[in-house]
């Protein structure tokens, strides 16, 4: 989601960005043309929006946008300007698979409590606020959660929308896109445990003393965050293959690098959780990078096998960190990392200034800013097409009531 707005600071080589004439190129070789900017940016108006936002997706090649199209009170759901959908009263949480071929999102209708699972404006299952649409990343697969009778407490975990398991949190799919593994909880009193496949992986704990998990690339390692103590005096454990391997006084992004490392945010106050004095790190095979005063984001290996994060020292300031070294320092509240094909760009979103306005912030494999796009009222978090050559998002206009979609093409 974007909003509008044509200031631009170009910082480093201008001659990087070769602009092209038109905007997407979209199903069956039709482009839907948009508006060059000054700023070499395209910009195609889809709609009138009635709040700040709106619901809104482009596919991961970026060659498909789905939106919700107001009618009257009601919302239709459109792909790439054309109307896809009957009307709803909400339309929400659209999510392409990988390949593009595939667009899933919830719908709901006040004739029932329950909402649709819908695919491709086919009404698949009905649950209560079915969400958290997960593909695998083949595309082949699909998981999401929803409640079955009514109420918030029976939740259940759905794969391919038909089979169901009781779930506790934290299910994904495997890198190969062969495997599902979570945290699931049965029993009374309910035990839960980690579970691939639905088999069992781990001891059984107490509901909600499982934090995060991570299952290597080559299948060898489950890692997992188990807590202990009471809110305020809380401990995790970093487990691997049950094994301990360290204790924090918090920890968050658990995942494994693609050479099997495990990786984590990990977090220890002075003196208790009551104070600022913290200090946050990226612990990578048990070595510690530098400590600051907050990560903001999930690290990532980027394509380039550069571990790459958001850190900073106030909250008011930011900077990427790639492999230990430090980009520029970004005024305001960055977000939304996400790294191009090649590992050598990143996109952020930012936030600042009395009325919160929002920019686009484009940074080489050094973290220095190449461009920055904006103000906007709003933007949604950006995101490169698959092939690495634009840069998308959807922008919103709040005092026109308007809302486009936005390419920035970088060669």
């Amino acid at each position: 989601m974007v909003f509008v707005g044509v200031l631009v600071i170009l910082i480093g080589l201008a001659s990087f960005f070769l602009f092209k004439d038109s905007f997407l190129s979209l199903k069956n070789g039709d482009e839907l043309k948009g508006v060059k900017l000054e700023d070499g940016s395209f910009e195609k108006y889809l709609g009138a929006v009635n709040s700040g936002s709106r619901e809104f997706a482009f596919s991961q090649n970026g060659q498909k946008i789905a939106y919700e199209v107001p009618r009257g009170p009601r919302y239709a759901v459109a792909v790439n300007g054309e109307v896809v959908s009957k009307t709803y009263s909400r339309v929400a949480d659209f999510t392409f698979s990988p390949d593009g071929k595939r667009l899933v999102y919830y719908a709901a209708d006040e004739k029932t409590p329950k909402g649709f699972a819908v695919e491709d404006t086919k009404e698949v299952r009905q649950y209560l606020n079915p969400q958290n649409f997960q593909f695998s990343a083949d595309s082949s697969r699909i998981m999401y959660r929803g409640h079955k009778k009514g109420s918030y407490d029976n939740p259940v975990l759905v794969i391919d929308h038909t089979v169901e398991y009781n779930v506790g949190s934290h299910f994904a799919f495997s890198k190969d896109s062969k495997d599902i593994m979570g945290v699931a909880c049965s029993g009374k009193p309910s035990k839960c445990r980690i579970e691939i496949n639905g088999v069992a992986k781990s001891d059984a704990y107490n509901p909600y003393v499982i934090g995060g998990f991570a299952y290597s690339p080559n299948k060898q390692k489950l890692a997992m965050a188990v807590y202990s103590g009471n809110e305020g005096k809380r401990k995790d454990s970093v487990l691997e293959n049950g094994k301990q391997l360290g204790v924090y006084d918090g920890t968050d992004s658990m995942t494994y690098t693609p050479d099997n490392k495990l990786m984590y945010v990990a977090t220890t106050f002075g003196v208790s959780w009551d104070n600022n004095k913290r200090s946050v790190v990226v612990v990578v095979n048990g070595k510690r990078g530098t400590e600051y005063g907050n990560i903001f984001s999930t690290p990532i290996v980027d394509p380039a096998g550069h571990i790459v994060y958001l850190a900073g020292n106030n909250p008011s300031e930011r900077f990427l960190v790639i492999d230990g070294k430090e980009g520029d320092h970004i005024t305001g509240i960055a977000n939304a990392l996400q790294a191009d094909n090649t590992g050598t760009r990143f996109v952020l979103r930012v936030k600042r200034g009395p009325k919160t306005e929002n920019f686009i912030v484009i940074m080489d494999q050094a973290g220095k800013v190449l461009k920055e796009l904006g103000p906007y009222d709003y933007a949604t978090d950006p995101m490169f097409s698959s092939d690495g050559t634009s840069v998308l998002f959807g922008k919103a206009n709040t005092e026109k009531g308007e809302f486009s979609a936005m390419e920035f093409p970088l060669k």
